[in-house]
């Protein structure tokens, strides 16, 4: 199974957090139920450690082998490295471990507090108990794109238009929903006239659209909606047609 060590966060949060058993390192936060983002934080109970933590879709674990109480379907999962300086209390973020996926999920730990390590024999801690978290839809993530113009026969274009492009580039986006589909909206602006450009991505990144136009240059913006119709925006570029 694939680990992802995690950039760390110290917060001192002795007031929000109960008092830490001495034989019992466990997760604070989140609670169980509880909505998150794609990249979670655990607040954990012990100032010196590591977390491992294990996501699944169902809440069947192992029962036998060498991985003994991990999910038998895991869906996610990450490596943390926990505090430094004795803190009371330590923020675990998800870090570069891939975003979760919005939905609900089991999910379950396996903590290892240094403070009680030697005394276990450094015999690893076993699997906590099962919990529940959702992992809320976040709107995509528009990270970056290109666009080019090809100029092309007006064979699709009204007699009135002088000239066809194909505009075509690459789109860099990402989202937290499993489907990877995303509607864009492309509004090119010569003038007085505004020309939209529309079609669909699923799971891809380029797109092509042909546009018909009498103008040299264009204003050009994006729009990006997923499937739950958040929308966001990218960044507006000019365009010069020759």
């Amino acid at each position: 199974m694939r680990r992802f060590a995690t950039t760390i966060v110290l917060a001192t949060a002795a007031l929000l957090l109960p008092a830490a058993a001495a034989s019992a390192a466990d997760v604070v936060l989140p609670a169980d139920g509880a909505t998150v983002s794609s990249r979670p934080n655990f607040v954990v109970d012990y100032p010196q450690g590591t977390l491992d933590v294990e996501l699944a879709t169902t809440p069947e674990t192992l029962t036998a082998g060498a991985n003994v109480g991990q999910f038998v379907e895991p869906a996610a999962d990450t490596f943390m490295l926990i505090g430094v300086g004795g803190r009371p209390a330590a923020i675990a973020a998800w870090g570069q471990a891939p975003r979760l996926n919005a939905g609900r999920y089991f999910w379950h730990v396996q903590p290892n507090d240094y403070a009680t390590e030697f005394a276990r024999g450094y015999v690893a801690e076993p699997w906590g108990v099962t919990r529940t978290l959702a992992v809320r839809d976040e709107p995509i993530v528009f990270e970056g794109w290109t666009l080019r113009a090809r100029r092309v026969s007006r064979s699709g274009c009204a007699a009135r238009y002088r000239r066809a492009y194909e505009l075509s580039g690459t789109i860099a986006w990402s989202d937290n929903q499993a489907d990877r589909v995303a509607r864009y909206a492309i509004t090119l602006r010569s003038g007085t006239r505004r020309t939209v450009l529309k079609g669909v991505l699923r799971g891809s990144t380029r797109f092509a659209n042909l546009v018909c136009t009498n103008h040299s240059a264009a204003s050009v913006s994006i729009t990006l909606r997923d499937t739950a119709g958040q929308l966001t925006r990218g960044p507006a570029k000019s365009l010069r047609l020759r």
